[in-house]
């Protein structure tokens, strides 16, 4: 992801605006290239080796900022490693405890000084089953400009360019106050992925439906709204935008902080863009609770199979409820509803109670964390459907509440 400093944006009357590239443009495309091709060739070679050719192709190039911020996005892409034939601390250490016992050592043997660097070297090697040339190697491996380039993921000129346009809107997010976002996603399949991104980020969240033709309004808080743990969450609001350019249409405003004064500027951007989408839109996120719960429950003779949630529901106009899971018993057909709430402010986790309380359905399990204890209050008689956990899910308890709320989905003809 791209840092502050190398995003392109300018300020005017209080907007701001980033500086996207064309995506289609020759000399940029060209360029692009040219950053994968450096990193390609730098594979087996140590960091600072590579950054050494990055900056002698930068140099003082008139885009050197896009040039930086591209280099940066495949560095993300790519993977590092230390190599080292045994740990550095404790190599360094036996080679300062070695000549702490001669000092002082001497590059070159003299009169004086009879042991030199190398006679200390090649000492502790040999008492490590290393040759000189190995302890050389070693012996700093774990500074970060001696991690060796081991691999590069994938991707072509023309995505990078597309990842550079949203990385520049995923920089100023993560110094927003929240987002608000109207999408059209041509497909109840985009639209669920839509919800489950924002679930599988932990984001918080409201929805509400817009009009008949499938359009939706979407208010998002933001890190600068929150008093903690705000470097986790703006990253995670940050990783969701992508979703927004896979959608039909979709148009977004946002509050960021920007600029030398670091005052409040408005973001405003739509699909009229360069904002362009990379790659298919991915449909499986999933958060750790959920997916230790499936597996749980897969391993466990419950006689309830498990399914991500394909359910929308409406929450009368004021919310909506993309349950996690849904949990069916196929010998009778029956059905509930499966929602885990992990990181969520209070008081928000509050409003979102209220809604489901008056328009949740009544074959809906709510796991909440214990950090949220209380929320149970706000509930009513849904209250008795929550099921409280710290790290891990109790299962026992989860099934429980499962067979007393299930109901058999209207349309559904009953199992035998």
């Amino acid at each position: 992801m791209l840092t502050g400093d190398l995003v392109r944006a300018t300020v005017r009357s209080g907007r701001v605006y980033p500086g996207f590239v064309d995506p289609e443009d020759g000399g940029l495309l060209g360029d692009a290239g040219e950053v994968l091709a450096i990193f390609g060739e730098h594979v087996g070679e140590r960091r600072e080796v590579l950054e050494e050719s990055l900056r002698g192709w930068v140099g003082d190039a008139r885009g050197f900022q896009t040039l930086r911020g591209l280099a940066k996005l495949v560095e993300d892409r790519s993977t590092f490693e230390t190599r080292a034939a045994m740990d550095p601390v404790a190599l360094r250490r036996a080679l300062f405890e070695a000549a702490a016992e001669v000092h002082p050592v001497r590059r070159e043997r003299d009169a004086l000084h009879e042991v030199t660097r190398e006679d200390v070297v090649r000492r502790v090697g040999a008492a490590h089953g290393l040759a000189v040339e190995e302890v050389e190697e070693t012996l700093y491996a774990d500074l970060r400009g001696e991690e060796r380039l081991t691999g590069v993921r994938s991707v072509s000129p023309e995505e990078l360019l597309r990842r550079y346009n949203a990385g520049l809107v995923q920089a100023l997010l993560l110094r927003s106050a929240g987002l608000e976002a109207t999408v059209r996603a041509g497909s109840p399949g985009a639209l669920r992925g839509v919800f489950r991104a924002l679930k599988f980020r932990q984001l918080m969240f409201r929805a509400w439906p817009m009009d008949g033709e499938g359009s939706w309004r979407l208010v998002v808080d933001g890190p600068m709204s929150l008093f903690q743990q705000t470097q986790r969450y703006g990253l995670q609001l940050a990783l969701f935008f992508p979703v927004l350019l896979h959608m039909e249409s979709w148009s977004l405003e946002a509050d960021v902080t920007w600029g030398r004064r670091r005052e409040s500027r408005r973001l405003s951007l739509s699909g009229e863009t360069r904002l362009r989408p990379w790659g298919r839109m991915k449909g499986t996120w999933r958060s750790r609770e959920q997916a230790l719960l499936e597996e749980r429950l897969a391993g466990h003779a419950s006689g309830w199979l498990a399914r991500p949630g394909a359910t929308v529901v409406d929450l009368g106009g004021e919310d909506v409820l993309v349950p996690d899971l849904e949990l069916e018993c196929p010998s009778t057909g029956r059905v509930a509803l499966v929602d885990i709430f992990g990181f969520w402010r209070r008081d928000y986790l509050a409003r979102r109670m209220a809604s489901l309380s008056r328009h949740g359905p009544a074959n809906l399990v709510l796991c909440v964390s214990r950090r949220l204890a209380g929320a149970r209050e706000s509930l009513g008689a849904l209250g008795e459907n929550v099921v409280e956990f710290a790290e891990v899910i109790p299962l026992g308890a989860l099934l429980k509440v499962v067979e007393r709320v299930a109901v058999v989905p209207a349309g559904a003809s009953q199992g035998s």
